[in-house]
């Protein structure tokens, strides 16, 4: 063969080298960058809004409703939702698991149709909230008729190819309700 041939053989093998080096350090580049700005932590907002009903003379229930969306990246399993009301010195005045957080088993009845059963957990408990899913779980807490309750509620979860347990708080302020007396 010619010589010209061979060298230039040997520089595009050298150039291929230096490309796919830049290649791979650009990919490399890339991808720690979007570890450290956050790209793969899962991506979930929760909105809560409460409204409080007069229970007894003394006592209010405080109705929550917590609405969780799921972004555009990956699944999570929620493990645990929770509301707690505390006065405006930071004393609980209650607290309570909110509705809806486990998947409920089912049965099938002769014709092959599924049956919801309230009374039995399914054997996986976790809700999986795919990518843009909606739900939302309601909780009913007793407060102090005549003062202000801070309302605080805590969502649990997880990936759902395991990683971190991760946590979501909203909060919100009941104020009491006012009567017309006129």
């Amino acid at each position: 063969m010619c010589h010209w041939w061979e060298t230039a053989k040997s520089v595009g093998e050298a150039f291929k080298v230096w490309a796919e080096f830049v290649a791979y350090s650009s990919a490399g580049a890339f991808l720690i960058y979007k570890v450290l700005s956050g790209y793969f932590i899962t991506d979930l907002s929760v909105k809560i809004s409460c409204e409080r009903f007069t229970q007894k003379p003394g006592t209010d229930y405080v109705a929550v409703t917590a609405i969780l969306k799921k972004g555009d990246k990956g699944t999570i399993r929620i493990h645990d939702a929770k509301v707690r009301i505390t006065n405006s010195d930071g004393k609980v005045v209650d607290e309570q698991q909110m509705t809806g957080v486990d998947r409920l088993s089912f049965t099938t009845d002769r014709d092959d149709r599924k049956r919801i059963n309230f009374d039995r957990l399914a054997e996986k408990k976790w809700l999986s909230l795919p990518p843009g899913d909606e739900t939302q779980f309601a909780g009913l807490c007793s407060a102090p008729q005549t003062f202000p309750g801070l309302v605080e509620v805590v969502v649990l979860g997880r990936k759902l190819w395991g990683g971190k347990v991760a946590q979501w708080r909203a909060s919100a302020v009941s104020f009491p309700r006012v009567i017309d007396t006129l």
